[in-house]
């Protein structure tokens, strides 16, 4: 297992992961601000002799990256953005090939170049796994308000592939210009 801090349990509080080797399990968590780690794995059997062993080990990537792309203007009053899965693939079990998933929330707080901006990124890693989640995208003012939201159905994660979103958070707003219409005739004449 590469990526993972295994000796520390206590890095998940830190938007991390760990491995637990007792149970053979991996724990991968993106906290609010921080990005999972990339995770590599294989299972393969092992014999320890007396010599010297050299072999080559080739790791398959276990996570699957989502990157989600706002196109339209974040707004002045934008202060964070939230991504809610309803189905987050977060536990994978080394003997079994299981993945184990729960609600959870990766958020990001926007900072001032965020603001005005066109095509706002938000990227976080999960355990690939046939799992699919919705995910309620959601952006909010400093007092904790709703500014928008919006939820993609059935999102899957695939490991080693990238998911996609992009699309519009915020309203169109509909501009109507304020025609006024002269409907006198003009005093100038052409004759003939």
């Amino acid at each position: 297992v590469t990526g993972m801090n295994v000796t520390n349990p206590q890095a998940i509080g830190q938007g991390n992961g760990y491995y637990d080797a007792v149970n053979q399990h991996i724990i991968l968590y993106a906290n609010p601000g921080m990005e999972a780690p990339d995770v590599f794995v294989d299972k393969f059997p092992l014999e320890v002799k007396e010599e010297n062993l050299t072999s080559e080990v080739n790791l398959k990537r276990l996570t699957s990256k989502l990157e989600l792309t706002i196109e339209d203007v974040i707004p002045n009053n934008a202060d964070s953005i939230e991504l809610k899965f309803n189905n987050y693939p977060y536990t994978y079990y080394l003997k079994t090939d299981e993945v184990f998933a729960t609600v959870h929330t990766v958020g990001r707080k926007l900072g001032a170049s965020d603001k005005g901006a066109c095509n706002y990124s938000v990227i976080t890693q999960v355990i690939g796994s046939s799992t699919t989640s919705d995910i309620h995208i959601i952006c909010y003012d400093s007092a904790g308000e709703v500014i928008a939201e919006k939820t993609a159905k059935n999102v899957s994660f695939v490991p080693n592939k990238r998911t996609m979103l992009t699309g519009k958070l915020f309203d169109e707003k509909v501009v109507s210009p304020n025609i006024n219409i002269d409907t006198n005739w003009s005093d100038d004449k052409i004759e003939i």
